[in-house]
């Protein structure tokens, strides 16, 4: 990249230092799209995503790219109501940098809208902002995801803001769920220190949601002398200046996983597929806003990846359309733990069976905590198959655990 135009984008990204300012306006995103099975958005077709249908593009700087596409639904009308807006002060850095696609900020609320209907954000209260912005993105041509810088950016943020407002109508989100509280999507009007673009200012998109106070699951685990997972030694302080301390025995250690796998289940029910999650994923706080917990709260963040079956072209709905969620016995083997280890008992992944996914301790944690596999008035036992195809072994380990092993369903396990 030019030095000229390196320039102008160091420059550009100080709007996202600590201590500037942000001023939003509310925004109405599409429905999610852009990935494989998800339908596109009305009068949008793939030609308008990939840059070779703009091949004039290829001569535009970053920057002039930046300034000449808007995000889809944009309404600069929604710029003028000044009682709709909130301002924002940027107090920490979470992510961002030149190619850091989403610039995640901690931002306190300096003036909040004045109709509380259409937001609950109060003045001081301190909040996540997730900015979508396209100059920032990796400009280098992807080919599993060959959209243009803007398209790109655009197609992130619909979908996640598309979940976020999903799970928030379905009461999903917030203490004491797995996602955190979501409080609209918005954009920003950003400037350039480009002289060509004086005087200027084009829209960024950006989510906001619940700032957690807490330390990633990943940051718990330590690097041992062979390059293995090791458990951080605690009790140990979430975040600075906290006076709640986690002690990370196993009880506490199977409550954070518990709560993983609960709304892990409930989200698939609601049709929220999140197909892969790791401990890179998950916060744990000892808080609910301004109150301590007494037990560790888990937060999943980063929604950006997950599916949500609603807007498929082909929904599997097999999870929505059932009464309850499905028991996590039947979404989670001992290899799915295998990144949380430590963090999981080690000894479930010691009993592990050679041949087949399957820890005799692990399903028997599964069953004591989410209860029977035959009646079950919290989660749903599908498919059914008789007890005597069960594993050599399963049976006697943890068929003491339920009443009955009877049509017992464990179709994934056979």
């Amino acid at each position: 990249m030019p030095p000229g135009i390196l320039f102008t984008l160091k420059r550009d990204i100080q709007q996202y230092d600590v201590g500037k300012s942000l001023i939003l306006a509310p925004h109405s995103p599409p429905a999610a799209y852009g990935l494989p099975g998800y339908r596109l958005p009305p009068g949008v077709t793939t030609d308008d995503l990939v840059p070779s249908s703009f091949p004039d593009d290829q001569n535009l700087e970053p920057t002039q790219q930046a300034f000449k596409y808007t995000p889809l639904n944009y309404d600069p009308d929604k710029q003028l109501v000044e009682e709709e807006k909130v301002h924002l002060k940027i107090v920490e850095i979470l992510k961002g940098g030149l190619t850091a696609g989403i610039q995640t900020i901690v931002c306190e609320v300096i003036k909040a809208p004045v109709n509380p209907e259409k937001s609950s954000l109060k003045v001081e209260d301190l909040v996540v902002a997730r900015v979508h912005d396209p100059l920032f993105s990796s400009w280098d041509y992807d080919p599993f995801f060959p959209w243009k810088p803007s398209s790109r950016a655009d197609v992130i943020f619909a979908n996640e803001a598309g979940i976020y407002e999903y799970m928030e109508q379905h009461n999903l989100t917030g203490h004491p769920h797995l996602a955190p509280r979501f409080f609209g999507t918005w954009t920003a009007q950003m400037t350039s220190s480009n002289i060509e673009f004086r005087g200027k200012t084009r829209p960024v998109c950006v989510t906001l949601i619940e700032y957690i106070q807490g330390t990633l699951l990943s940051d718990l685990l330590a690097r041992g002398d062979g390059g293995e997972f090791i458990m951080a030694p605690g009790p140990l302080q979430l975040y600075e200046g906290s006076e709640t301390l986690l002690e990370p025995d196993e009880t506490t250690r199977l409550e954070v996983l518990r709560q993983l796998m609960d709304g892990d289940s409930r989200h698939l029910h609601h049709g929220v597929n999140h197909r892969e999650i790791d401990p890179s994923k998950i916060m744990i706080t000892m808080r609910n806003g301004s109150q301590d917990l007494e037990t560790p709260r888990a937060v999943l963040i980063g929604f950006h990846g997950a599916y949500l079956e609603s807007f498929l072209k082909e929904s599997d709905s097999r999870h929505v359309s059932q009464k309850l969620p499905p028991h996590p016995f039947f979404l989670y083997d001992v290899t799915a733990m295998h990144p949380f280890f430590p963090w999981a008992p080690m000894h479930w992944k010691e009993s592990e069976d050679d041949r087949y996914p399957i820890s005799l301790g692990f399903q028997a944690w599964l069953v004591e905590t989410f209860g029977s596999l035959k009646e079950n008035d919290t989660y749903r036992i599908s498919q059914k198959i008789p007890v005597e195809k069960l594993r050599p072994g399963l049976y006697e380990k943890i068929g003491p655990l339920v009443d009955a092993f009877d049509d017992l369903e464990i179709d994934e396990f056979i």
